[in-house]
């Protein structure tokens, strides 16, 4: 099944509940008690001013580049001109493919020189976070994002979120949950990718039924993905809940959602399992009319078997002689010739039998020449019926019962006045 591939493409990691684990404590350190540090705003020198007016304007201009470099030139002379022109780097550099390194850097002297005010300090902390995570600088992401939250006292559902991407990468699966519920519990409604994240992890540890619930909660806020339906389905199958698997996977259906050869083939399975073998068939035979599943002898075998169940015979007959002709197998050709015997269609099943006989991998050869020779005898065939049973006779676990079909054969062709 190609479904771990597809749930680890749409849903980070994982985290399970109910752990025996103590619970993460998510938030500011300190929590309610949690005190904002006050500080004074200052402004840069003047000197440093003007020059930052110069680098916003080539910015304006879209010549980043050129910007950053008169910031970059600069000998700013007090602590404080040094972080704000710092700051200022990071900002411009954060957005510019290649100068991620100059932006962490400058983010780094920034905050060591621990001046700024509130807001530019937040400010910045926050972003060293959001570049960390853009290198998969994980933990260098958890420590930025608890540091913002420390220092601004403040709960942000973005925040939390990444934390919960960088949690699970990290493979700390038990925190995924806890920072995607935060997030959760902060943005105050449902979100997508919270859901996602969360099924993701608990799929992951293999908590499947849980897994299932945090999709099922997606679907009914965010209807507007319905392939997911056939994702529940996969997962319900995974927890061994073939009933729910069942239902959902037949919803999908109904609704058009099942393209490829394998879901429809799933679907069959389940509705084998549930005991309706009708169905079943009916979901692989639409299946291989719309060349989602290759016309192959076991595909052909399984849709007859199906059919057999369902005592649909005709049907059974016509895809298992389908499957015995690609595959030239001795058995498929005789449970072909099986079912023909039970319809009385002997001349049907005298040919079938020898195709049997002359198949690959022959196996029961004696038992085939029985058959062979019963069907024979119902056509009136008693010469052929006679030599068909003393080749069955060879074999020695079927001299008695061919030594009664023997004398049964020669008993009423004596009667007909018939000479064997």
């Amino acid at each position: 099944m190609k479904m771990k591939k597809t749930l680890l493409s749409i849903a980070a990691s994982a985290a399970l509940l109910g752990s025996a684990m103590p619970a993460l404590a998510v938030g500011p350190a300190g929590g309610a008690q949690c005190v904002v540090e006050e500080r004074e705003g200052r402004a840069a020198s003047e000197r440093v001013g003007r020059s930052i007016q110069r680098a916003f304007d080539l910015f304006d201009e879209e010549k980043i580049d050129e910007a950053i470099a008169i910031l970059v030139d600069m000998s700013p002379r007090s602590d404080y001109d040094k972080a704000y022109v710092n700051r200022f780097i990071a900002n411009l550099a954060a957005g510019q493919e290649g100068r991620q390194e100059l932006a962490m850097e400058r983010i780094a002297l920034a905050l060591d020189a621990n001046i700024l005010s509130n807001q530019d300090h937040g400010q910045l902390l926050r972003l060293q976070g959001d570049l960390a995570v853009q290198n998969e600088q994980y933990p260098e992401a958890m420590a930025a994002f608890q540091n913002w939250m420390d220092f601004t006292c403040d709960e942000n559902d973005m925040v939390y979120l990444r934390m919960a991407v960088a949690s699970s990468e990290l493979k700390q699966f038990d925190d995924v949950i806890a920072y995607a519920d935060a997030a959760m519990r902060v943005k105050g409604e449902p979100d997508r990718n919270i859901y996602l994240l969360k099924m993701g992890a608990y799929y992951e540890q293999k908590k499947f039924e849980l897994a299932a619930g945090e999709l099922e909660a997606l679907l009914t806020h965010f209807p507007d993905n319905p392939k997911l339906w056939v994702q529940l389905g996969q997962l319900y199958l995974l927890a061994e809940n073939n009933e729910k698997a069942l239902y959902t996977m037949d919803i999908a259906f109904r609704n058009d959602l099942l393209d490829t050869g394998a879901e429809l083939r799933l679907l069959g399975q389940l509705l084998l399992q549930r005991e309706l073998p009708y169905a079943s068939a009916i979901i692989q035979e639409f299946a291989l009319e719309r060349e989602l599943i290759d016309r192959e002898a076991n595909v052909l075998s399984a849709i007859g078997s199906s059919f057999y169940q369902a005592r649909e015979t005709d049907k059974a007959i016509e895809y298992f002689g389908q499957a015995a002709e690609i595959s030239n197998l001795s058995k498929d050709h005789r449970r072909k010739a099986n079912l023909l015997v039970q319809q009385e269609r002997y001349g049907e099943a005298k040919v079938a039998l020898n195709k049997a006989l002359k198949g690959d991998e022959l196996e029961n050869e004696g038992q085939i020449f029985l058959q062979l020779a019963q069907a024979h005898f119902y056509l009136d065939e008693f010469k052929e019926a006679k030599a068909a049973a003393e080749k069955a006779m060879r074999e020695e676990r079927l001299k008695r019962s061919v030594e009664g079909w023997l004398a049964y054969i020669e008993d009423v062709a004596k009667r007909r006045g018939i000479e064997m």
